[in-house]
């Protein structure tokens, strides 16, 4: 169909502009019509492609697309649009029948190339082929309301394979799909990737089940549900796996814990995450599969009515109804009214539909000391049966109510160095530094390996605890993962020293973002970049401390790369960068 629209009000209806003062009559806009029978103009998919011109659209009817000639289909780096007569992808859908893929986008395609309202299901590759159900090699087309479901591709992208490539996706799912790597998505050397997506439900063999990305790729995901997929190795709803891989968030609902690699991941406005409570959404360890409801609940904070962004996320609408709430005795204390199945995955205890909290006697909870020096807030049941102490009713681990572990220079305390003391105790531990200068192995290069612990001062002054590297190494180096709970307060880090590529001669923070309070860096020298703190991917939290005397090629001082510092006022002085 053609109207006389403007070029934008054209663009948003998904249209083709042909051009200012440009008419509709006779016909500008070739159309084919195709039915799964084979009896509309073309009888497969792929002849009326190879025969369409740039700017030609092929619609579909309603129906199942199976069989030679509609499937593995190669848009030839033809301009056109291939949509769904009904815009239903449940509906309409290529079905490639346990043999080959939907669609192959290799010459080039860009976003004018179109496919909307299209299911793509059932594809399979064997080996090492990739993209089961939609592969793009340096092409990147724009998949609108579209489903890719059921697939399962070889060595990567069960649901969809980029490489070198950018495709734009809106309001389109990928579920039930399965890989090795990326059983929903696998991306690879592309700088922007999907947009509006919802994945879910997909399996990993590997690693990164909703969502691989590998070297040089940026994500931007908008309006987005990654949750309720598995990877048999690291990374169930995405494995961010290279440093140069990017992972950001405008409001969706992502389940961080699932969320691993060396990446960085960025939470942007409106983006946070919650059981996005789908009506019957299929267990991922069952995929490939067709099956599952991904339509929500109404009390669903993916409706717009709920969600922290006041736009919806995700694909999917409501579809049934909420399930009733009770009183939640929670393993922590106190009371929570929620549904049956989200009090029993808090472990907690579920007093009954439609229980009040003012009548359901759950215990209050408090601050439970644990033999190895962390604290956690328990019941005072779970705390006994922890072997903890329990502090009282009401009581809180912060800041630091338990007896901490203490180390001391002479490496007399209860572990003879600071590494040996971050390698022993668990997350939630204390660890105090007593007055005086630490150093030579075990008290300089200091990794934190992902554990929420604080590292502070005895004195809490930096003046009497100085981590002195001695020219050789740097103070402490997070690198996997760490965040605000990871804590380093109160000491002096002095004269870190990296060589040739090295970076960060006081501090290294790479896809991690610890909380440094009340230090002082001071002396540090770095050949390549950030002489006193390095930041690559990472959103460290400075509040008090000072940077001084530092050197490097590169931010004397302080060097952030695709980072940023939250909540900082660190004072620099005398850092010198030289040119």
């Amino acid at each position: 169909m053609c109207e006389l629209l403007t070029e934008a009000a054209c663009a948003d209806s998904l249209g083709r502009y042909l051009g200012d003062a440009s008419v509709c009559a006779p016909n500008p806009c070739p159309t084919y019509y195709l039915k799964a029978d084979g009896s509309g103009d073309f009888v497969t998919i792929q002849e009326a492609i190879d025969a369409a011109s740039a700017g030609a659209i092929i619609e579909l009817a309603d129906g199942r697309y199976a069989g030679a000639g509609n499937k593995n289909l190669d848009f030839r780096g033809t301009t056109l649009t291939l949509r769904a007569e009904s815009g239903d992808p449940d509906s309409c859908y290529i079905d490639c029948e346990l043999a080959g893929r939907g669609l192959y986008f290799k010459s080039g395609e860009d976003s004018l190339t179109l496919v909307i309202g299209l299911g793509v299901r059932n594809g399979r590759l064997t080996g090492t082929q990739r993209g089961a159900g939609v592969a793009c090699v340096g092409a990147s087309p724009k998949l609108v309301d579209c489903r890719i479901i059921g697939n399962a591709g070889g060595i990567q992208g069960g649901g969809l394979y980029c490489e070198n490539a950018s495709p734009v996706l809106e309001r389109t799912s990928l579920t039930g799909n399965a890989s090795q790597f990326g059983g929903g998505i696998y991306a690879k050397g592309s700088r922007t990737a999907p947009g509006w997506v919802h994945l879910s439900g997909n399996l990993a063999d590997v690693d990164g089940e909703g969502l691989f990305s590998a070297s040089l790729v940026q994500i931007h995901l908008q309006r987005t549900i990654l949750s309720g997929n598995c990877a048999d190795g690291e990374g169930d709803e995405a494995y961010l796996f290279s440093p140069s891989s990017d992972l950001a968030l405008t409001c969706s609902l992502v389940d961080d814990s699932g969320v691993e690699g060396a990446g960085g991941l960025l939470h942007l406005d409106g983006s946070d995450y919650d059981d996005p409570r789908f009506c019957a959404a299929q267990s991922c360890v069952a995929a490939p599969t067709i099956a599952g409801d991904y339509r929500v609940r109404t009390n669903s904070p993916a409706l717009a009515e709920n969600s922290v962004c006041a736009a919806q996320i995700g694909v999917f609408g409501a579809g049934c109804g909420a399930l009733p709430t009770g009183a939640c005795c929670l393993p922590s204390g106190g009371c929570a009214l929620q549904e049956q199945a989200v009090c029993l995955g808090l472990g907690g205890t579920y007093s009954g539909d439609g229980v009040p909290c003012e009548i359901a006697g759950c215990s209050a909870g408090g601050a439970c000391c644990l033999p190895t020096g962390a604290c956690i807030a328990a019941t005072p049941v779970t705390c006994a049966g922890s072997g903890g102490d329990y502090l009282g009713n009401n009581t809180v681990c912060a800041p630091y109510p338990c007896p901490a572990i203490v180390v001391r220079p002479d490496g007399s305390g209860d572990y003879a160095t600071i590494q040996d003391a971050l390698d022993a105790c668990a997350p939630g531990t204390t660890i105090e530094l007593a007055a005086g200068v630490f150093v030579g192995p075990g008290n300089r290069d200091l990794d934190f390996r992902g554990k929420a612990i604080t590292l502070r001062s005895q004195a809490a002054t930096p003046d009497l605890c100085v981590i002195d590297c001695q020219g050789s190494g740097r103070g402490a180096y997070f690198a996997t993962g760490e965040g605000a709970d990871s804590r380093l307060v109160g000491v002096t880090i002095a004269a870190g020293r990296v060589t040739g590529s090295g970076r960060g001669a006081g501090i290294a923070c790479v896809g991690s973002s610890p909380h440094i309070e009340n230090c002082v860096i001071v002396g540090g020298r770095a050949d390549a970049d950030g002489g006193a703190i390095y930041c690559l991917d990472s959103a460290p939290t400075l509040l008090g401390c000072t940077l001084a005397a530092n050197r490097s090629a590169r931010g004397g001082g302080l060097f952030v790369s695709g980072a940023s510092l939250l909540r900082s006022n660190a004072r620099s002085s005398g850092g010198i960068a030289p040119t």
